[in-house]
C-alpha cells in the first residue's frame, strides 16, 4: 500500500506542477500518511479500510497549496512609499542563507523571508509579525518570546524549533514538520496548525483558543490540565493523545481518530461529549458541564 499512497499523493498534486517547496510538502505528507496507514493496520484494521481512512484524512489539497510559496525568490528591492493606513513593507530577505544568525530582538515586521535557510538561528524576542517565512528551513530555530502574530510559516521544516512564550495569534503553519517543537506558554489564539506532524511536540500552558489542528498527527501528545476553547481537531490522528484533567469548550473532533485518545477526568460541554461518545471515544470518568 505504500506505493499506492505515493501514487495518490502524486496524483493529488499533479495539477500544481513541480517546484522545491511542493516536493518537500509532498514528501512530508507521504511520510505522515504511510505512518498513519501502518498504525491503523497494527490496530487490526484491514488494509483496504486503513487505506481509505488514511486518504480521507488528507482533506482539501487546494487549502494546503494556498499555504505553499510558488514563486522563485525575487531579489531585494527598495520599498515604495505606502498610502496612509497601509502596513509598512518590511525587509525583502527571501531566499537568504542566514543559518545560525543572531537575530534576537530584531525588528522584521512584514518582512519576506520565504524560501530561506535559517537553521539554528536565534529570533528570540524578535518582531516578525506579518512576516512571510513559507517554505523555509527553520530546524532548531529559537523563536522564544517572539511576536509572530499573523506570520506565515507553512510548508516549512521546523523540527526542534522553540516557540516558548511567543505570540502566534492568527499565524499559519500548515503542512509543516513540527517534530519536537516547543509551544510551551505560547499564545496560539486563531493559529492554523493544519496538516502538520507534531511527534514529540509540547504545548504546556499554551493558550489554545480557536486553534486549528485539522488533519494533523497529534499522536502521543499531552494536553493535560489545559483549557481548550473552540479548538478544531477535524480529521486529526489522536492516538494516545492525552486530555487528562483538561477543560474542553466547544471543541470539534469531527472525523478525528479518537478511539484511543485519553479523556480521564476531562470536563467538557454537552455537544463535545456527545460527539466524542458517538465516535466511540472512551468517555468514562468525563464530567459534563
Amino acid at each position: 500500500m505504500d506505493k499506492q499512497l505515493e501514487n495518490y499523493v502524486d496524483e493529488a498534486f499533479r495539477a500544481y506542477g513541480d517546484f522545491p517547496a511542493l516536493r518537500d510538502v509532498k514528501q512530508e505528507l507521504l511520510s505522515n500518511l504511510q505512518e498513519k496507514f501502518h498504525d491503523l493496520v497494527a490496530q487490526g484494521t484491514d488494509e483496504q479500510t486503513a487505506y481509505q481512512q488514511t486518504i480521507d484524512s488528507v482533506g482539501d489539497v487546494s487549502e494546503i497549496m494556498n499555504e505553499i510559496p510558488h514563486d522563485v525568490p525575487a531579489p531585494a528591492v527598495v520599498a515604495t512609499p505606502t498610502e496612509p493606513g497601509e502596513p509598512k513593507p518590511g525587509r525583502n530577505l527571501a531566499g537568504s542563507d542566514m543559518r545560525g544568525a543572531d537575530l534576537a530582538g530584531a525588528a522584521l515586521v512584514n518582512s519576506k523571508l520565504k524560501g530561506s535557510a535559517l537553521m539554528e538561528s536565534d529570533f528570540s524576542g524578535a518582531d516578525l509579525s506579518g512576516s512571510d517565512l513559507r517554505g523555509s528551513s527553520l530546524e532548531g530555530v529559537n523563536f522564544d518570546g517572539a511576536n509572530l502574530s499573523g506570520a506565515r510559516l507553512s510548508g516549512s521544516s521546523l523540527k526542534g524549533a522553540s516557540f516558548k512564550g511567543s505570540d502566534l495569534t492568527n499565524a499559519t503553519i500548515g503542512g509543516s514538520d513540527l517534530t519536537g517543537a516547543c509551544f510551551d506558554d505560547a499564545d496560539l489564539t486563531g493559529t492554523k496548525l493544519t496538516s502538520a506532524a507534531f511527534k514529540g511536540a509540547s504545548f504546556d500552558s499554551a493558550v489554545l483558543t480557536d486553534t486549528d489542528f485539522s488533519r494533523s498527527d497529534l499522536t502521543d501528545l499531552n494536553f493535560d490540565n489545559q483549557t481548550l476553547t473552540g479548538v478544531f481537531f477535524t480529521s486529526s490522528s489522536l492516538k494516545n493523545t492525552s486530555f487528562k484533567g483538561a477543560k474542553l469548550i466547544d471543541v470539534s473532533f469531527r472525523r478525528a481518530a479518537v478511539k484511543h485518545a485519553i479523556f480521564d477526568g476531562t470536563t467538557m460541554d454537552k455537544v463535545t461529549f456527545a460527539e466524542l461518545k458517538g465516535a466511540k471515544a472512551n468517555v468514562d470518568g468525563v464530567t459534563v458541564s
